[in-house]
Formats: C-alpha cells, sequence, structure tokens
C-alpha cells in the first residue's frame, strides 16, 4: 500500500475510533436504562462500522 494510501487508511479509522470513544465515554450504569440501551446500540453500530472498514484493507488477516 502506497504512503497516502496508508496514511488515509489510518485516517479513516482513527475517526471511527473516536467516534466509538464518545459514545463509550456516555455509558453511565446510573442512568435511564433506556438511554443506556440506546447508546449501546450506537456504540454497537460504530464497532460494525469499524468492523467492515478493516476488513476492506488489504491486510494479512491470520
Amino acid at each position: 500500500m502506497a504512503l497516502v494510501e496508508t496514511s488515509r487508511v489510518r485516517e479513516v479509522l482513527a475517526a471511527q475510533i473516536g467516534i466509538i470513544r464518545e459514545f463509550a465515554g456516555k455509558l453511565d450504569a446510573s442512568g435511564d436504562l433506556r438511554v443506556l440501551e440506546a447508546e449501546i446500540a450506537e456504540l454497537d453500530a460504530a464497532l460494525g462500522e469499524l468492523k467492515r472498514e478493516l476488513k476492506a484493507i488489504p491486510h494479512r488477516q491470520e
């Protein structure tokens, strides 16, 4: 992979990881369970997107 491609891939992954960190930071077990459930659903969706992005990157998978 060329340096530009590698840089862009890292940028995309970093952005998705930032979204996941933001959602994870909102998690609060002492709050309303419906809100917690919604936040976990958002986190799950963001993790799913990160997994899809990782699978799309040509790299060694063992």
